[in-house]
């Protein structure tokens, strides 16, 4: 059941109002920031206790834990805000940026995944800033999942420009923001382009970085859902090359999780080249 219908009705006509008063400062960054920590801090969650089966660790960035129906009310008021007038929509978004807390720098992605394409390039710096400056995962994956939107739709051989820009470098962490930054074009199924994917990795599988091992697996996994026939192929190729041990021990880590059909094509060819 969807959370809009177990929320108590006043509850979310309440929040409406107060998301409604909110839309008001949307050009006037600092005081919607304002209103926005006093709303979040009226929706959290302040008995929350993080699960002792998820390590401290994994997340560096402390959060509200509001409701998602909080998330997602502000979503819906904030696209119709750009799509009114985008205008003050980037230099908002810096501002969420810069909040200490997860949700308002979560609404920071979502806002640069609505900017249209006149902005691209402006798009595209912001995330390269807040990519390079950042250090939790979980917020990287949604800068590149949520901010790259348009980008994706209507500028993608600038963003894979970008991407190709950062793979290219002597770097693993311009590399890994490249990786990560290639999973949701991956993802996407509007996105047809698949040879460029594989032209784009096959430097980085070719001496797969332990330091990258993660993003790589993740890459050949989804590749193997899109087109699996040509992963095989791409495989077969990426080892008759004179692979590295690296390389092999990445492809055999990855073979449990890859589909049935694919696993009984690689596994011969790892055999034979061992």
């Amino acid at each position: 059941m969807p959370i809009d219908k177990i929320m108590p009705a006043v509850a979310l006509a309440r929040l409406r109002k107060q998301i409604e008063l909110l839309t008001w400062k949307y050009t006037q960054p600092e005081e919607f920031i304002a209103g926005l920590r006093n709303l979040l801090d009226d929706y959290a969650d302040h008995s929350y206790r993080a699960s002792a089966s998820v390590p401290v660790a994994v997340r560096q960035v402390p959060a509200y834990h509001v409701p998602p129906v909080v998330i997602r009310q502000l979503e819906l008021a904030l696209h119709a805000l750009v799509s009114e007038n985008p205008s003050p929509a980037l230099n908002l978004a810096i501002f969420l940026w810069k909040e200490e807390k997860e949700e308002p720098r979560l609404l920071a992605t979502y806002l640069l995944g609505l900017l249209p394409p006149d902005q691209v390039e402006q798009v595209i710096q912001t995330i390269e800033n807040w990519a390079f400056s950042e250090s939790d995962r979980l917020l990287l994956e949604a800068l590149f999942e949520q901010g790259t939107g348009n980008l994706r739709r209507h500028s993608t051989q600038q963003w894979l420009a970008k991407i190709q820009e950062w793979l290219s470098q002597n770097s693993i962490k311009a590399q890994r923001i490249g990786l990560m930054a290639l999973l949701p074009l991956v993802q996407d199924k509007q996105f047809t382009n698949l040879p460029q994917i594989f032209s784009l990795c096959t430097p980085l599988f070719q001496t797969s970085p332990k330091e990258l091992s993660h993003e790589l697996s993740q890459i050949l996994i989804i590749l193997a859902e899109r087109t699996p026939a040509e992963l095989v192929y791409y495989i077969r190729q990426l080892i008759g090359s004179a692979a590295s041990d690296d390389l092999r021990r990445l492809i055999r880590r990855c073979v449990p999780s890859l589909p049935d059909e694919v696993q009984q094509r690689i596994r011969p060819i790892l055999q034979r080249t061992s």
